[in-house]
């Protein structure tokens, strides 16, 4: 699975050079919400199964297994994150609903800054104001292959340490790329494609990171089929086999 690129062009942040020059944003993560998180049923290509476990191939001769861990509350819903092992995986925060999967935000663990000689580790947790759509019922009963929508919307950004709270804006591309398929009991999926682009600004300085997702969701299993690319490189992941306990 490759992904075909939607934008030719990755912003290969300036972050770590924006980072050394600019103060200080204040402001700790506040983490997850406390109050309690609203269930909005399950959705069939997203089954909330914690004591499942998805077996795949990374392209790269090893397998890798990965399960749903509870994220806890994002603006009031209930979220998941998919573990993925290694230091430095990017971290989704997904929503499930009667009717579709959404993305409510993402952590990046670790990323690398290179200045005057140095080199600093800093982390980035971002949340967006309003949950984006992954794949939906809509979708599958309403779009054509390769339909997609453009937009604009907003969140938070905490980074850490010394940066602190602040606003992000995120554009947003999403392709509905329809049926497909996968090895695996030749399973059947629904494959969309996702481009982001970050930016922040801190005290004057902007700061820019893309990231380009391919999903293959199947129904009652999740994601077969997973993937990412920044500018650090990609992850890509294949379901060789899934249990549901």
């Amino acid at each position: 699975m490759k992904i075909t690129k939607l934008f030719t062009t990755l912003f290969i942040s300036a972050l770590v050079i924006a980072l050394h020059g600019c103060g200080g944003g204040g402001g700790e993560d506040k983490g997850p919400d406390t109050a309690p998180a609203v269930v909005d049923g399950e959705y069939s290509y997203f089954p909330e199964n914690l004591e499942a476990t998805w077996i795949y191939d990374d392209n790269n001769g090893y397998e890798r297994t990965l399960w749903l861990e509870d994220s806890g509350a994002i603006n009031g819903y209930q979220s998941y994150s998919i573990s993925r092992d290694g230091d430095g995986k990017i971290e989704e925060y997904y929503v499930s609903g009667d009717s579709g999967i959404y993305l409510a935000g993402l952590k990046f663990p670790v990323f690398i800054a290179y200045t005057n000689g140095s080199v600093e580790e800093y982390s980035a947790k971002v949340i967006f104001d309003e949950k984006l759509a992954l794949l939906t019922e809509e979708m599958i009963e309403d779009f054509a292959k390769g339909d997609y929508d453009s937009f604009i919307t907003y969140g938070r950004v905490n980074i850490s340490p010394d940066y602190g709270n602040h606003d992000v804006m995120v554009s947003v591309l999403h392709m509905y790329n329809g049926d497909d398929y996968i090895s695996y009991n030749d399973l059947e999926t629904k494959n969309i494609r996702l481009n982001l682009i970050l930016s922040v600004d801190i005290d004057g300085y902007e700061i820019q990171k893309t990231i380009d997702y391919d999903i293959q969701f199947a129904e009652n299993i999740g994601i077969a089929g997973l993937e990412i690319q920044d500018e650090y490189g990609s992850e890509s992941y294949e379901l060789i086999e899934y249990s549901a306990e």
